[in-house]
């Protein structure tokens, strides 16, 4: 599957099941002491856009956090190491992968994935789910592609089948809606209604 309205947010960071993405290039997009090492000791968040402060000099950009996890072992730049020899600069001028996983569905010699800085967000979103993982992504518009409403009471139950995040609604025959908010079917989940 192709989410290619993510092609633009580029990976740019790793902490923990957190995975951040960026609009900017990678040697543009900074963050706290992403030039120390050890960067898992040191290292913050990456910087959003502030359009008081970054914007004389920036075009505007976006940095999104989505939650992952993997149903097979992962590596980060730090394993292995109490104090690794990497900054996040480093990581991002691709010294090593953000992340090394394994799709135990692949052949032997293709089961190991390197996702490296500057992986978008689709590409991230198909290796972790063709690896048995989950991606969780956040509730805003540009990633919320379509809207499928149910209706409530009819004969047959419908199992949806999302292949993008989506937002769903239930309503009743008269189109009353009887959601208090619409709720987001993550992608590769059934959810019925």
């Amino acid at each position: 599957m192709k989410f290619k309205h993510l092609t633009r947010y580029k990976l740019c960071y790793v902490d923990s099941h957190f995975a951040y993405f960026t609009t900017q290039s990678l040697g543009k997009q900074w963050g706290d002491y992403w030039d120390d090492i050890p960067y898992e000791h040191n290292a913050g968040e990456p910087y959003q856009y502030l359009p008081l402060v970054d914007s004389v000099n920036n075009e505007p950009w976006e940095v999104v956090k989505v939650a992952f996890t993997l149903g097979s072992y992962f590596m980060q730049p730090c394993h292995g190491h109490s104090n690794s020899p990497y900054s996040v600069r480093d990581i991002n001028k691709k010294v090593v992968p953000w992340l090394i996983f394994y799709n135990y569905s692949l052949a032997k010699e293709e089961q190991e994935i390197s996702l490296f800085a500057g992986t978008t967000l689709d590409i991230f979103i198909e290796e972790v789910m063709d690896a048995g993982g989950e991606v969780y992504l956040p509730m805003k518009e540009s990633f919320i592609k379509t809207e499928i409403v149910c209706k409530a009471g009819a004969s047959a139950i419908e199992l949806v089948r999302c292949t993008v995040p989506t937002q769903v609604r239930i309503i009743d025959k008269l189109d009353n809606d009887l959601s208090d908010e619409p709720f987001l079917c993550p992608m590769g989940v059934y959810h019925t209604a």
